[in-house]
């Protein structure tokens, strides 16, 4: 894979949000799916863009209901961010705070 690469898995997270938007949200999904698919071989798992899409990924996941994956890929992106950014950068500690939101079996306002 190359830097070509890349700018496709670029191209399909933004059309990955518009469908996401548009409510096609099982395409944005597996779209996005791709796109982290790509991200991984190309930069490495613990990547900070892997971190940021798996956040995406987890977003749409909560629009649909699906907090245990949310609250997977979130994990993940925590630990990419603790790890690239530190522990209190604020795109770490709001990651943090989204898993904990995402957290399953949680109740709402809990």
């Amino acid at each position: 894979m190359s830097r070509d690469d890349l700018e496709a898995a670029a191209d399909r997270a933004a059309l990955a949000a518009v469908l996401d938007a548009r409510g096609r949200h099982r395409e944005a999904l597996e779209m996005l799916r791709g796109v982290l698919s790509t991200l991984e071989q190309v930069l490495g798992p613990d990547h900070y863009e892997v971190g940021l899409t798996l956040s995406d990924f987890a977003e749409m996941q909560l629009a649909a209901g699906r907090f245990g994956d949310a609250h997977a890929a979130l994990t993940r992106a925590t630990t990419i961010f603790e790890r690239v950014l530190g522990a209190s950068h604020p795109t770490t500690v709001a990651c943090r705070d989204n898993r904990e939101k995402a957290r399953p079996g949680k109740k709402c306002g809990g």
